[in-house]
């Protein structure tokens, strides 16, 4: 392959992504959900977090919480988040409910910078979010997602608004 020399001069050059999002309360909510598997083969469930309002706003932040780890400290992690996002909507059981996730609720977030391990042994600060606490109010539902399978925790997109696009 040929190399090809670019003359920067006089253009602004912009680091690109997204610098941290500074630790701290923001309104957010769930804009998307999805079950995936690892390249190792292991089921987790990706969550899509959005800022909604304030300096941040449309900011997503990802979660991927391994439900099917194999190692019990992996596994009590992941099954402690869930029951933590369960009773920020309300409900105290240890299950993932897409009509649970689905249904628009705005939370007050904690965003906090944490490190992330990447797979050259490197880390990396990253976002994620902590506590939740339901803010006032419901916004209207979206159907983002569907259970295909009782069996299967596989879950299918739909193409609506998000729930809190109005």
């Amino acid at each position: 392959m040929a190399k090809l020399m670019l003359d920067g001069t006089g253009v602004e050059i912009k680091e690109r992504g997204y610098a941290l999002i500074p630790n701290g309360k923001y309104i957010g909510g769930i804009e998307d959900v999805e079950i995936k598997k690892s390249q190792k083969g292991v089921e987790y469930l990706n969550i899509k977090w959005k800022i909604l309002e304030g300096q941040y706003a449309n900011r997503v932040l990802f979660e991927a919480i391994f439900y099917n780890s194999e190692t019990p400290a992996g596994k009590s992690y992941a099954f402690s988040r869930i029951l933590e996002i369960n009773k920020a909507f309300g409900v105290e059981e240890l299950a993932i409910d897409t009509d649970l996730l689905r249904s628009g609720k705005k939370f007050e977030m904690s965003v906090y910078t944490r490190k992330n391990k990447k797979t050259d042994g490197t880390e990396e600060d990253v976002n994620a979010v902590g506590g939740l606490k339901e803010t006032s109010g419901v916004v209207a539902q979206q159907p983002a997602l569907q259970m295909v399978s009782s069996s299967t925790p596989a879950l299918v997109k739909t193409t609506t608004k998000k729930p809190w696009e109005k």
